[in-house]
C-alpha cells in the first residue's frame, strides 16, 4: 500500500532584490566596505617588494576585461550549482538595475542547498584568484579579488538571511529573489 504525504506549505517571507531601490543601495553600501575592507586584508599577505604592476592604461584594461570574465564565471558557477541541485531546473542569467544574476525561477531547494548555490562563486574564485597571485603577484589580481568580494554582497546577503531563518523553510529562487517557505 502506497501512502501519499501531504505537506502543508505557507510562505515565510518573499524578498525581491533585483527591484527593491533601498535593498540595492544598502547592498551597494555594503559591497564598497566589503571591497575596502577585503583589499586592506590583502595587504599583508603578499610581500610588497614582489607585487608588480603594469603600465597604467594596460593595468586599466586588464582590470576591465578581468571583472567581466569574473562576473560571467560568477554567475556562471551560480548556474552549475543551480542544476547540481536541481538537474531538471531552468537557469536563466540576466543583468538588471546594474546587477549581473543568475536564476532558476520556480526551483526549490533546502536551505543548505541555497547556501552553497550562495557562496560557491566567492569560495571558488578567491581561492583561484589566491593561488594565481601566490604565482603571478600583480597589484591588479590583489584589486581583482577586493572588486569581486564585493560585488558578492547579495550573495552575502542571501547566506546571512539563510542563517536566520527557521530551519523548516525550503526556498524558492524567483525571477526577481527569494520567496522562504514554510514546511510542516
Amino acid at each position: 500500500m502506497v501512502r501519499k504525504v501531504v505537506l502543508s506549505v505557507k510562505i515565510y517571507r518573499k524578498l525581491n532584490l533585483l527591484e527593491d531601490k533601498k535593498v540595492i543601495q544598502n547592498l551597494n553600501i555594503a559591497a564598497i566596505v566589503v571591497m575596502v575592507f577585503c583589499y586592506i586584508l590583502l595587504l599583508p599577505l603578499f610581500n610588497h617588494d614582489s607585487v608588480k604592476t603594469l603600465p597604467l592604461l594596460g593595468e586599466l584594461g586588464a582590470l576591465i576585461v578581468s571583472l567581466v570574465v569574473i562576473v560571467i564565471v560568477h554567475e556562471g558557477i551560480h548556474g552549475v550549482f543551480f542544476k547540481i541541485f536541481n538537474f531538471k531546473g531552468k537557469v536563466k542569467f540576466g543583468f538588471k538595475n546594474g546587477m549581473a544574476y543568475a536564476t532558476s525561477p520556480g526551483s526549490m531547494y533546502r536551505k543548505w542547498q541555497f547556501f552553497i548555490i550562495s557562496i560557491a562563486p566567492f569560495i571558488i574564485i578567491t581561492i583561484l584568484l589566491l593561488v594565481i597571485m601566490n604565482e603571478w603577484p600583480y597589484a591588479l589580481l590583489r584589486l581583482l579579488i577586493a572588486a569581486h568580494s564585493g560585488a558578492c554582497a547579495g550573495d552575502f546577503y542571501w547566506c546571512y538571511l539563510l542563517l536566520t531563518t527557521p530551519k523548516n523553510l525550503l526556498v524558492e529562487d524567483t525571477e526577481v529573489g527569494l520567496t522562504f517557505h514554510e514546511v510542516d
